[in-house]
């Protein structure tokens, strides 16, 4: 047996547990039949997946480029698992880092995105991660990034909580100046629903 197929046995045997102890009503039964083995396979293939690489690895792949280009790019699909309740947030993410001369393709950096957020971690903590593997693992002179999500367990606690929560993050060194100008660009505007924003820095 693989070691991935091994998790997903313990982890359906967890599920099953856990639906068990829920207590359903008979006629629930019925749809939870096959339940223990999707759940398991869902977590381990999707919501866990960025443990089965590394930021350094995805990176592995670049282009060479222009020293001091700056690259954004925006509207990244995002999901990512809150380990307070184990309920998912979706939104975007959006990334912006200045070249040294060596360049990340476009799918590499959704494939960054997921490899930092397929975890279990703290938006903020998912937001500063992403930074810094660009910084890091990259070489950027510089990198932000930004991400907007919805959290499902804040609409489930807090039912007018209908808004999203907004965290950005650096790596490198940005003067005040600058890190408005880039804040500028990835950030999204605040439109809709009550918005928390967050900041935070490394590298400085």
């Amino acid at each position: 047996m693989s070691d991935r197929d091994r998790k997903i046995e313990d982890l359906a045997e967890a599920v099953q547990a856990f639906c068990r102890a829920l207590d359903p009503p008979e006629e629930a039964l019925v749809h939870l039949e096959e339940t223990p083995r999707k759940v398991a396979e869902l977590w381990m293939d999707h919501f866990m997946e960025g443990y089965s690489t590394t930021p350094a690895r995805v990176l592995e792949k670049t282009s060479p480029g222009p020293d001091g280009s700056m690259v954004i790019m925006r509207d990244l699909d995002f999901y990512s698992i809150c380990p307070h309740h184990f309920l998912p947030s979706h939104g975007r993410a959006h990334l912006a880092y200045e070249s040294t001369g060596t360049l990340a393709g476009f799918g590499t950096m959704a494939k960054l995105v997921n490899a930092c957020s397929h975890r279990l971690m703290l938006q903020e903590e998912v937001t500063q991660f992403i930074a810094d593997s660009l910084f890091n693992e990259l070489g950027a002179r510089r990198a932000a990034c930004c991400i907007e999500a919805v959290q499902l367990c804040l609409l489930v606690k807090r039912k007018n909580m209908a808004g999203k929560v907004v965290t950005m993050a650096f790596a490198g060194d940005f003067t005040d100046q600058e890190r408005l100008e880039i804040s500028s660009l990835i950030k999204p505007d605040k439109t809709d629903g009550n918005c928390e924003v967050n900041f935070s820095c490394s590298g400085f």
